[in-house]
């Protein structure tokens, strides 16, 4: 009987990756603006049936839905002479779209966002 050594193994990383839809309650530009402000996003439970975003003050609750086809990514790289290009990333079918929700607390008060970005806002 042969023993494998343990450097005999490989380890391998998965990526996964998902198209995260906003739809109606978040303009792409007011995305860009909150991820800046805010550095980005917080995900919870992506792997779970109900995954949560918070960006900001703003609370949004997803659902898994399976897309039509594949969605394929790409990443803009911008050259030194300021000329876009896009290098393919990954593609994937799997779709969650979002929706924003208002959290309730234990004593039963409502608490609102202040910070509804809008794509007219500056």
């Amino acid at each position: 009987m042969n023993a494998a050594k343990e450097s005999d193994w490989v380890e391998e990383e998965s990526v996964s990756y998902a198209v995260l839809d906003f739809g109606a309650d978040l303009h792409p530009v007011a995305l860009r603006r909150v991820m800046e402000d805010y550095n980005g996003m917080s995900v919870v439970g992506i792997d779970t049936a109900t995954p949560y975003v918070r960006l900001g003050n703003m609370t949004f609750q997803g659902v898994l839905d399976q897309a039509i086809g594949t969605d394929l990514l790409f990443e803009q790289q911008t050259d030194t002479h300021g000329n876009a290009t896009h290098k393919y990333v990954g593609n994937t079918s799997k779709k969650i779209r979002f929706q924003r929700v208002e959290l309730i607390d234990k004593t039963g008060s409502t608490k609102k966002s202040n910070d509804a970005p809008n794509a007219s806002s500056s």
